[in-house]
């Protein structure tokens, strides 16, 4: 996310827009992996993650992924970077209808 951020400095957004755009990028990358995970786990397991997710408890959330999920990590890394490409491709093609270097 952190390259994100150096992109948008290459725009003339103020830092109060920046932040907020930095909020929506986050979000994505957040709920892209919650979609990534809940679409792994059985109903039983999806139930037991977001009781997990909802009392913070991120110890049992990896115990639970690691012990249900085949390569989960490898999946998370995968659909981070997605989302990042994803959202680079969009500021892409908004400075490109800007003319910005």
């Amino acid at each position: 996310m952190e390259s994100l951020r150096v992109r948008l400095d290459l725009f003339e957004f103020s830092t109060a827009e920046k932040e907020k755009l930095m909020e929506v990028a986050e979000r994505t990358l957040h709920h892209s992996i919650l979609d990534l995970v809940l679409s792994e786990l059985n109903e039983r397991d999806r139930k037991l993650f977001l009781s997990h997710h909802a009392s913070e408890n991120h110890d049992e959330i990896w115990s639970l992924l690691t012990g249900n999920v085949k390569s989960i990590e490898k999946k998370i890394k995968i659909t981070a970077e997605s989302v990042s490409q994803k959202l680079h491709n969009d500021l892409k093609k908004v400075r490109k209808t800007k003319s910005l270097p």
